[in-house]
């Protein structure tokens, strides 16, 4: 082995980002007649090529077709038990290519990648095992010929493939990450680590308490967002998905132009093109979650980061946030990300107010504002713009809907296509997470270029799950308390008509405070209906959007509309077959 081969440290990938490296070599050193796979099952195989490629070497071109196979272990044991592992999948995945049922295409050539150690003792080491049975697999499968890359290949084909070195770089690069990848950077300041752990302290610090005035708690009721999250069902309503772990699955994934683009189908048909990977759009009702969801992804990446640091530099309010954060989400059995993004949240209609009064120019000079009057320091457009060309980001772009679309929400969606623009033309690892209402949306994140996903209504099970940890942080001293509490949330979720003022977490928060002082919701529906109704409208009129000016105007008529209304439903649900009662179109 040469002496001047680099270590890396592949700890911070995950098995798809691994995956990805695995293809963006393939790539490299075969050329692009490779075929990439994207996420899902692979069928035996990462990439796929068939004809002649300039491998190994252009004296002895492959010329057939060829697989290449990735397999990665999370926690390597540096031990004669990597190597047994990799042979164990190795076999598994051979053995695929002998299944009827699944028809897959024998392999004249492959190749077997793992980011394992693969011992080279005479015989009973990791690789000469690996190699054995690839060569006793010759005749069965009909190989020509195969190649193993194991940890030691893979450091020798990085020394050699500066684009995926770099475009990997913050994923690989071994021992203290950030300081490697500022140094590389040479930014105009010195301090440039330290602005930036600055800003993650005060951003953690400010989004640490969930907001519960909006359902009638008082702004003493200082509630740590992470000890009452939830997370919440997206996708299939059969088979739902946590919106938090299908993001950390994103997150972990590499999301840059040159890495997607390898994956991309070859067509020239556009409208048959998929969305742009990491670009999500969340859509949900009001109280369903969304601000608080936003809130709660950038704390996880603000602590993956800041855990990084030095911690005597920390404040310790920030380190006991932290702590929070790490311990509630150890109970959900989730994790922190393995690959930290650097998380910046807008919301948007500030964004819009700022813009439309010409004290910004664009996405990114709002978001270098921002961190400037946070850390009182002041970081160059030049700093932030080679940040984002180094290390992989997180951008949260909360509450289009509160964006009017008579207002300027053309001006904000050209700003964040602008944003993209810059972004792409530095090859930046970029995820975006967008949020809306669906009232007033217009596909103005376009399904095109954007995955949507609906958040679904919370069921009975996780709204209680909910309600646990809201009473457990309201009345925590008090046990009986907690358990009354408890109990008649219980009936409440199992009356349907209660039920249905439980599929949201504003929803739930609500029905906690009004149980705290009504009683049995059942026995008392009208009252817990009318003071359901004022929460919400009390809600409303404080939110920085038109309507509001409505509802503070007209209060007294909007009032005797919803009686109005209350009434019709009332009438209708009563008569044989019209239990469930809704106002058609015509009629509203």
């Amino acid at each position: 082995m040469s002496e001047n081969v680099m270590d890396y440290d592949f700890s911070r990938l995950s098995t798809r980002s691994f995956e990805q490296l695995i293809q963006s070599l393939a790539h490299s050193v075969i050329g692009p007649n490779i075929v990439i796979f994207g996420d899902g099952p692979d069928g035996g195989r990462e990439a796929t090529f068939e004809g002649q490629i300039p491998f190994p070497n252009d004296a002895e071109r492959w010329h057939g077709y060829g697989v290449v196979q990735a397999k990665f272990k999370q926690r390597t044991e540096a031990s004669g038990k990597d190597g047994d592992w990799a042979l164990n999948e190795l076999k598994k995945e051979l053995e695929k290519f002998q299944s009827l049922t699944r028809g897959l295409k024998q392999p004249e050539y492959y190749i077997f990648a793992t980011n394992v150690v693969l011992t080279p003792v005479a015989e009973s080491g990791g690789k000469d095992k690996v190699t054995s049975y690839l060569q006793s697999q010759k005749t069965r499968l009909g190989l020509k010929d195969f190649r193993i890359w194991d940890y030691d290949q893979l450091r020798v084909m990085l020394d050699g493939c500066a684009d995926v070195r770099t475009t990997y770089a913050a994923w690989i690069t071994a021992g203290d990450v950030l300081a490697k990848l500022i140094e590389s950077m040479q930014p105009q300041r010195r301090d440039f680590r330290e602005v930036m752990r600055n800003y993650l302290q005060k951003e953690l610090c400010a989004d640490q308490y969930v907001n519960l005035n909006q359902a009638g708690h008082q702004p003493k009721d200082r509630i740590p967002l992470a000890q009452v999250f939830v997370d919440l069902p997206v996708g299939d309503p059969s088979q739902p998905n946590g919106v938090i772990e299908l993001l950390l699955e994103m997150a972990n994934q590499c999301l840059n132009p040159t890495v997607i683009q390898q994956k991309m189908p070859l067509t020239t048909e556009l409208w048959t093109m998929p969305a742009t990977p990491g670009r999500l759009v969340f859509v949900g009702g009001p109280g369903q979650g969304k601000t608080t969801l936003s809130q709660f992804i950038c704390q996880l990446f603000r602590v993956s980061l800041l855990q990084q640091e030095d911690q005597i530099l920390l404040l310790r309010e920030a380190k006991d946030a932290c702590t929070i954060i790490i311990e509630q989400i150890s109970q959900a059995n989730l994790i922190l990300p393995s690959m930290p993004r650097f998380p910046l949240r807008v919301v948007l209609n500030s964004f819009a107010a700022v813009l439309a009064e010409g004290k910004t120019t664009s996405l990114f000079d709002y978001l270098i504002q921002r961190i400037n009057k946070l850390t009182d320091r002041n970081l160059s457009q030049d700093d932030l713009r080679c940040w984002l060309a180094s290390y992989p980001w997180l951008l949260v772009l909360d509450g289009l809907d509160e964006v009017p679309a008579s207002s300027n929400r053309d001006q904000v969606i050209t700003a964040v296509q602008n944003f993209l623009i810059d972004a792409q033309g530095c090859n930046a690892d970029l995820l975006l997470l967008a949020t809306t209402r669906p009232q007033g949306y217009n596909d103005d994140f376009s399904n095109q270029y954007y995955q949507h996903y609906e958040l679904l209504p919370l069921d009975v099970p996780r709204a209680l799950n909910y309600a646990d940890r809201l009473l457990e942080q309201r009345w925590g001293g008090d046990q009986d308390k907690i358990e009354n509490l408890r109990q008649r949330l219980k009936r409440a979720g199992a009356e349907i008509a209660t039920a249905r003022l439980m599929r949201s977490p504003l929803q739930v928060t609500i029905m906690t405070m009004l149980v705290e002082s009504v009683g049995q919701p059942p026995r008392e529906r009208w009252r817990l209906f009318n003071d359901y109704y004022r929460v919400i409208y009390s809600r409303e009129k404080q939110r920085d959007i038109p309507a509001a000016e409505l509802l503070n105007t007209y209060q007294t008529d909007i009032d005797a509309v919803h009686q109005r209304v209350g009434l019709r439903l009332q009438v209708d649900s009563e008569l044989s077959g019209a239990t469930d009662a809704l106002l058609t179109q015509n009629e509203s």
